[in-house]
């Protein structure tokens, strides 16, 4: 059966997904070959795919708010998890290497720097950055306009998940595991927005006149009001 949820993921998003029980980590993104290879051991398999669909996403939609994210994530990780990213640094190195010398791929060993495997790492290590809500706070409140684009691509994420839900069987393992990261992502994109509004509203009480420039990002907020978001928030 999970053969099937496979197959309905890797159609709707348009990428080769593939589950394997023999990896250390959740699971990985070869861009090389286009695949995201799930452990299907993890406590959520689905979610290294649809982290990387998000990242896709941001990138389609803004390349500098996408720059502006690993950045914030490659930071995040150092400071909080150093050990773990040079763990998964590491890690992604010798899937490459196996991949070359078995001839999976043809890429020279030379290439495949620290900084060639962030893309990578990012959409792996997201999670944890998801999952901490002074993190998400912080970046909102300093990158307030690529969070309008983060969220964006979040919200195209949680599209495709209810795409995927409409071709599975209902009260199976596959529609459960889908259900769980719809609302993984409803929540997550809820509080995108809430941090949001609540940066907006901070502007205009700190505001003394109509000064145009928080006018304008008071407007911007107004786009993503509740009628904005398309998913149930409960």
């Amino acid at each position: 059966e999970l053969n099937d949820l496979v197959d309905i993921i890797s159609k709707t998003l348009q990428v080769k997904v593939e589950f394997v029980e023999d990896i250390s980590q959740n699971g990985y993104y070869n861009k090389e070959t286009g695949t995201i290879t799930v452990s299907i051991n993890s406590e959520n398999p689905l979610l290294t795919v649809f982290s990387h669909e998000v990242l896709h996403h941001l990138k389609q939609i803004s390349p500098k708010a996408y720059q502006t994210f690993e950045n914030a994530v490659i930071n995040y990780m150092q400071t909080n998890h150093a050990n773990e990213f040079k763990e998964r640094i590491e890690e992604y190195k010798n899937n490459y290497y196996n991949a070359i010398d078995s001839g999976q791929i043809k890429l020279s060993k030379d290439k495949i720097t620290d900084q060639y495997l962030y893309e990578e790492v990012v959409a792996n290590c997201a999670g944890l950055f998801f999952n901490d809500e002074q993190a998400i706070e912080e970046y909102v409140n300093k990158h307030n306009k690529e969070s309008k684009s983060l969220l964006q691509a979040i919200k195209e994420t949680l599209s495709n998940i209810l795409k995927a839900l409409k071709k599975v069987k209902p009260r199976t393992k596959e529609e459960k595991m889908l259900l769980e990261n719809k609302a993984y992502f409803e929540d997550l994109q809820k509080m995108f927005w809430d941090l949001m509004d609540q940066g907006a509203k901070a502007k205009v009480d700190l505001s003394t006149n109509e000064d145009t420039e928080i006018v304008e990002d008071k407007a911007d907020c107004k786009k993503l009001d509740d009628s904005d978001i398309p998913f149930s928030l409960t």
